[in-house]
């Protein structure tokens, strides 16, 4: 491995421990549990995925991908806040 790769390693390295840092940093704050609760909602995190023709109850499948794919980016995220603070942000509603 060459030196450019060693650096641009590193510096992504770097780059992702201080967005950790960010994301423990901000989970902690109140303004910042108000801030994921409502990027949780919007991802639907508790809503049902599935979406379905209300006149044929045929399952929409693009719809219910789209409504996955959203719901996905939150279980994501929250894979980066610590679980005490992430049962604050999704149990105290």
């Amino acid at each position: 491995m060459d030196q450019r790769t060693k650096d641009s390693n590193r510096a992504i390295e770097e780059a992702q421990t201080e967005f950790l840092r960010a994301v423990k940093a901000v989970s902690k704050s109140d303004d910042g549990v108000v801030v994921l609760r409502h990027l949780m909602m919007m991802c639907g995190f508790k809503d049902p995925s599935i979406t379905a023709n209300p006149n044929t109850g045929e399952i929409n499948t693009w719809a219910t991908n789209y409504n996955e794919a959203r719901r996905n980016l939150w279980l994501e995220f929250r894979k980066l806040i610590p679980k005490g603070q992430r049962n604050r942000i999704e149990m105290d509603l």
